[in-house]
């Protein structure tokens, strides 16, 4: 598990031959934080969109001097000669076969139509598991979910977390600009008593961008996506600004780069599981499914990012995929009201290491920043 869909990272310092997956365990070494990150936190509010760098899993970027991440990038052949059908038998088939090998497990149910499809997966593999749908206060999709558990039958838990109380120690910067607070609520939600018996979770974590579902996925193909919301948008349609589209191609290129640069960006499942004792799954984070969405041909491309792929499997299962219409929900906007953002967390990581290790004073850059936040 070397790789970077393991999004477990590993961090190694060779002057002292010590590995570990929490950078805080490097205090103990005496190993000061790197000067470029101390720096790229100080300037942040200068620079947000550059000093969004801090948060990816990269392997020649140093937080902790001396201390590279050991995860490689997966090396990915691009042909582009994959059509929609077999992207499809590809997909269900990968999302099956890590689904039959969970046991009373905790499945992550929302609106959306990636945990929907798992939830219909999961069902037809006879595998034993709970759903459950974190409410806040006020979730547009519970009916939906309600009203699916009442069809279906599947055993359903619907846990309040508008009562929550934050109680997160952070073991590693957060290394996603993307769900860090979500995660955070997460840790705090599934550490309650209601949780204990499950010791496994299933998520649909990380779908839309292995999928090249993610806005970011049809640049550098249309400019006019009026006629394919027109089409296609039953689900999710796409709209772009112009600057948008050219920091895009200016940075990336094609979606295919950025797809490729996004998996630098995983979701951090060491903090999830350290804190809550439970063995995290992603289904669609498969090096099977990522290959096929690289290679999918340009006529492919749109339809999957417009989701068609997940739908046309829940169809061929005779689900009734209407009722899949995504709505809005603020259990994203309740977590990051809840929770600090991202640079936050770099700031209160970063004193809790130079506490643990002993020094307040590091340098002026670390001065600077304890005694502004």
């Amino acid at each position: 598990m070397n790789d970077i869909f393991n999004v477990r990272p590993v961090f190694y310092c060779e002057k002292y031959d010590y590995c570990s997956q929490n950078l805080m365990d490097f205090a103990k070494l005496g190993l000061p934080l790197s000067k470029q990150y101390l720096k790229l936190v100080l300037e942040y509010e200068k620079s947000p969109i550059h000093s969004l760098g801090i948060s990816s899993i990269d392997c020649h970027t140093e937080i902790v001097q001396g201390v590279s991440c050991r995860n490689k990038m997966p090396e990915m052949l691009i042909s582009d000669t994959v059509d929609l059908e077999t992207h499809k038998a590809t997909l269900k088939n990968c999302l099956i076969k890590t689904l039959k090998d969970t046991d009373n497990s905790l499945l992550l149910l929302t609106g959306g139509i990636d945990s929907q499809l798992l939830l219909h997966l999961m069902m037809e593999s006879g595998v034993n598991f709970t759903a459950c749908f974190i409410k806040s206060s006020q979730n547009n999709e519970l009916k939906s979910v309600t009203e699916c558990a009442k069809k279906y039958g599947f055993k359903l838990l619907i846990y309040d977390c508008s009562q929550i109380s934050r109680g997160m120690n952070l073991y590693n910067p957060p290394f996603t600009t993307f769900g860090t607070q979500v995660d955070q609520l997460l840790c705090d939600v599934l550490s309650q008593p209601e949780f204990h018996t499950f010791h496994t979770v299933v998520t649909g974590f990380e779908s839309e961008p292995i999928l090249g579902q993610s806005e970011w996925a049809l640049y550098n193909h249309y400019n006019d996506f009026e006629y394919y919301n027109k089409t296609y948008g039953k689900y999710v349609t796409y709209n772009f600004k112009s600057e948008e589209r050219q920091c895009f191609l200016n940075k990336y290129g094609n979606f295919k780069n950025r797809s490729l640069d996004r998996l630098r960006q995983v979701r951090n499942y060491t903090l999830l599981e350290k804190m809550t004792g439970k063995t995290f799954i992603s289904p669609y984070l498969n090096k099977e499914i990522f290959r096929s969405t690289l290679n999918l041909n340009d006529s492919a491309v749109i339809k999957n990012a417009y989701k068609l792929t997940q739908l046309e499997i829940l169809q061929d299962m005779n689900v009734q995929t209407h009722k899949f219409i995504k709505q809005n929900t603020d259990i994203m906007s309740y977590a990051e009201a809840l929770y600090p953002g991202t640079i936050e967390l770099h700031r209160t990581w970063l004193r809790n290491y130079q506490k643990k290790k002993g020094e307040q004073h590091h340098d002026k850059h670390a001065r600077h920043v304890v005694a502004t936040t």
